[in-house]
């Protein structure tokens, strides 16, 4: 989850940027009843919430894997159970197609979020926006990804543990008589 805003919830201010929301366009009065600005609003839901997330990366993309370049196939469905018109030219008219993208693909964070947890909120919010978001194939290539990833994190973890930055975790049996044993050598 980013970093939450930290902003005064306070009548006529914009919660995100904490600039005056103007009731007219001259600046003279601040309308009190509303306290988002419509792109404020519209940047904190690219942040907090994941359908927002996947259908812009999707719209940005358009189903195009960022890894391996292939497109995620798409499925064709016509309501009410018409069959499509999707011939352009000529006399024929165009009728109503919804276009489904198919579950084939992930949003996936080209830099992983556990590589930069230790930075401030304010450097670590950019790790959050459609920049560092990009759509990959499910199978192949978001699989791997993330096996890589997964390697990588585990060998570093293993080389905290080696090198004395981390103690590795004990059982509760383990903790016990480490507990005792340091009770019994108290002076």
């Amino acid at each position: 989850m980013p970093p939450l805003f930290d902003s005064v919830k306070q009548p006529g201010y914009c919660r995100w940027c904490a600039r005056p929301i103007w009731l007219d366009g001259h600046r003279r009065q601040v309308n009190r009843r509303r306290s988002w600005h419509p792109r404020c609003l519209g940047e904190y839901f690219l942040l907090t919430r994941p359908d927002v997330q996947r259908e812009a990366v999707l719209e940005r993309d358009q189903g195009r894997c960022y890894i391996c370049g292939n497109v995620a196939p798409t499925i064709y469905r016509c309501p009410y159970g018409k069959n499509p018109v999707l011939a352009i030219d000529g006399d024929e008219r165009r009728e109503y197609v919804e276009i489904v993208w198919t579950l084939d693909w992930q949003v996936e964070h080209k830099v992983p979020l556990w590589k930069v947890a230790h930075l401030p909120d304010a450097e670590r919010i950019k790790y959050f926006l459609l920049d560092n978001l990009g759509t990959a194939c499910t199978r192949p290539c978001h699989e791997r990804k993330t096996a890589e990833e997964n390697a990588e994190r585990a060998k570093l973890e293993r080389v905290r543990i080696s090198g004395g930055l981390m103690k590795p975790k004990l059982s509760k049996a383990a903790k016990r008589a480490a507990a005792l044993e340091r009770w019994r050598n108290m002076p």
